[in-house]
């Protein structure tokens, strides 16, 4: 069972709004936010957006994901100017995201026309460009950066769905072998106290 409702009623609480203040600020009705709330009802991503919204959290919150954890890529490997960069999490989901966008057939691209020395606003245009039907469409950063959030939290619902009726897979030995190839991280240890 996921944690929705117990996510909804913490963020909720955390905001200092009651499930009134919550539905009014949100659109969603007081009594759907109640049974989110109690388990009774799972909540649909358009409510979840919305309510996160309305509550001024990151959606992550609500689904109770964790953030990928930094990694360390090298750079130039075997050359004299060799160097490990590391990339943060944030930074990784969002690669994947417009990696997916790509793969859907749009491509972006800083406009050609904008100087970026001009404004703050011209230097948030980007040129989309449309596979599908071959056309350049300019766009603001800001858009295209609400698809990418869209992108990853619908994507991190459907896994949260997924693997909540999944079985965990007993492949220790396979764990173990990913974890000598440096493929996954290490094990990590128990918390002490739990």
């Amino acid at each position: 069972m996921n944690d929705y409702g117990k996510n909804i009623k913490n963020a909720r609480k955390k905001a200092g709004l009651t499930q009134k203040e919550l539905a009014e600020a949100s659109g969603v009705a007081k009594v759907t936010i109640q049974q989110y709330e109690t388990g009774k009802r799972q909540p649909r991503l358009e409510q979840l957006s919305m309510l996160a919204e309305a509550m001024q959290v990151h959606m992550d919150e609500l689904l109770g994901t964790k953030p990928l954890p930094s990694r360390a890529v090298v750079i130039n490997e075997g050359f004299p100017c060799e160097c490990i960069e590391t990339e943060d999490g944030a930074e990784i989901e969002s690669m994947a995201a417009f990696f997916f966008l790509d793969e859907l057939g749009y491509k972006m691209f800083n406009d050609p026309r904008i100087d970026d020395m001009v404004c703050e606003d011209a230097a948030n245009q980007r040129i989309l460009y449309d596979c599908r039907d071959n056309k350049a469409y300019s766009v603001t950063w800001d858009e295209l950066e609400k698809v990418r959030e869209n992108v990853i939290s619908y994507a991190k619902f459907q896994m949260n769905e997924l693997l909540m009726h999944a079985k965990i897979a007993d492949v220790e030995e396979f764990l173990d072998e990913l974890r000598e190839w440096k493929e996954i991280p290490p094990r990590q240890e128990a918390q002490k106290g739990k």
